[in-house]
């Protein structure tokens, strides 16, 4: 499956997009350094569950900021051979061990173009987006012209698993995130159509109140289908939030332990 929505996490805001026919559309942003940014958070994760009745899902980019991009001349023949040419060309590129990095290469022309990131970002976007409900599966980038063809694909979440049913598998995009433009809020009504407003029609209101009811009691089973399955994922999702939390918890106090065991020895 791929996640029809995408949290792409860039330093200046913070824009949640949907995927449509002809690329993506973003459906909000955020200031990271709005007051109200939980609140604002929250309403952007409403707008996309309105819009998808299966559950919210994400794919998240990575800015390019955080990014490494990197070309090597003349690349392998085969994907084992290219992939240790990558590993080699990161090797001492970074302050990071190449396995604390996640990379990703392509071929432009006779050239192999890598792009890395470290592997903690990814840990901290995770968090990130889990913690407002955004329900993260892979990471992903939104490369500059010329520098990778097609989506640099970082991997799958830690909480992926969770969010996915057994049969299911995540399918990366080849074509990198277009994003088209933002989608048109609801225009508000004038104060003159307010106040011209007659009495039969606010004399109406409750009918339509009625038929709105009306409609959420015969709510069609692939809604109550969706909203079980979201429900299902969001008990996986705190189960394997707290399995986390105990593991973080474990590695920090086994630290400690030895740091306590060297000094006093």
């Amino acid at each position: 499956m791929k996640p029809n929505f995408a949290l792409n996490l860039c330093h200046d805001g913070i824009a949640l997009l949907h995927r449509e026919k002809d690329g993506w559309r973003i459906l909000g942003e955020v200031s990271p350094e709005d007051k109200n940014l939980p609140r604002e958070l929250d309403y952007l994760r409403q707008t996309a569950a309105a819009l998808d009745n299966g559950g919210v899902t994400t794919k998240l980019v990575i800015p390019n900021s955080q990014i490494l991009y990197k070309a090597v001349p003349n690349a392998a023949p085969t994907l084992a051979q290219r992939d240790l040419q990558a590993r080699a060309a990161l090797d001492g590129a970074t302050p990071y061990h190449i396995f604390e990095l996640a990379f990703d290469f392509c071929v432009i022309g006779d050239d192999l173009h890598i792009a890395a990131v470290a592997r903690e970002t990814l840990t901290e976007a995770e968090d990130f987006a889990f913690e407002h409900g955004f329900n993260p599966l892979c990471f992903v980038a939104i490369p500059e012209a010329g520098h990778f063809d097609g989506e640099p694909y970082f991997g799958q979440t830690t909480t992926a698993g969770a969010l996915l049913e057994q049969d299911e598998s995540i399918e990366r995009d080849t074509v990198a995130i277009s994003i088209i433009s933002l989608i048109a809020a609801k225009p508000a009504e004038t104060e003159t159509e307010t106040e011209t407003e007659t009495e039969t029609e606010k004399e109406k209101k409750p009918e339509k109140k009625k038929k709105s009811e009306t409609a959420k009691e015969t709510e069609p089973p692939e809604a109550e289908e969706g909203a079980g399955r979201a429900s299902r994922a969001r008990l996986r999702l705190l189960f394997l939030f707290l399995v986390r939390v105990l593991f973080r918890f474990r590695l920090r106090f086994r630290f400690r332990f030895r740091r306590v065991l060297r000094q006093s020895g």
